[in-house]
């Protein structure tokens, strides 16, 4: 991100990196580096290779922390919003920036998907018993496609713009009480 973009974003990707640092550090995954913001390039977290749940939780807690951070923020906004308070708009800025910014990027996606996959191909295709083997195919519809459908749904708000903006209004109008 450069210049204005930067500018009102870069409270989303902090508080989206910091989600994942704090999902390693709760599941136990080992973090090497953290890169919370730059002018220049990307932030990330790197760290050890997680087993499936922890990749999974590591991958989407941005939008859960996020969505929840942001909603927060949101309503304490509309708790000040009679005051003329510069305050006011910083908690809305920050509000909309992390909810913008609260979807799994392509490369979240990316290790919940490879998490997901490798187990099950491990599960289904490696050395285990035929009882077993069945027993992880059977769980294939009630676990398997469901994550990964929620993985998609969200990996498609990361790349458009329109409906993270149509996310982050949805946000503010809940947090108006509007779908009470």
């Amino acid at each position: 991100m450069a210049g204005i973009s930067w500018w009102f974003g870069f409270p989303g990707v902090v508080l989206h990196e910091f989600a994942h640092y704090i999902a390693c550090v709760l599941t136990g995954v080992r973090v090497f580096k953290v890169k919370f913001f730059s002018f220049k390039g990307p932030a990330y977290v790197v760290h050890a290779r997680p087993n499936v749940l922890q990749g999974i939780i590591i991958s989407i807690a941005p939008f859960f922390l996020g969505s929840a951070f942001g909603y927060w923020l949101l309503l304490s906004a509309n708790s000040m919003f009679g005051v003329q308070n510069a305050a006011v708009v910083f908690f809305y800025w920050l509000a909309i920036s992390i909810l913008f910014f609260s979807f799994p990027s392509r490369a979240d996606a990316r290790n919940a998907f490879n998490s997901l996959i490798g187990f099950y191909e491990r599960k289904i295709f490696g050395h285990n018993s035929i009882l077993s083997k069945l027993a992880w195919t059977i769980t294939l519809p009630i676990i398997f496609l469901p994550c990964i459908l929620a993985i998609g749904i969200l990996l498609v708000f990361n790349f458009s713009p329109i409906l993270r903006m149509l996310w982050v209004f949805f946000m503010v109008l809940l947090s108006f009480g509007q779908f009470s």
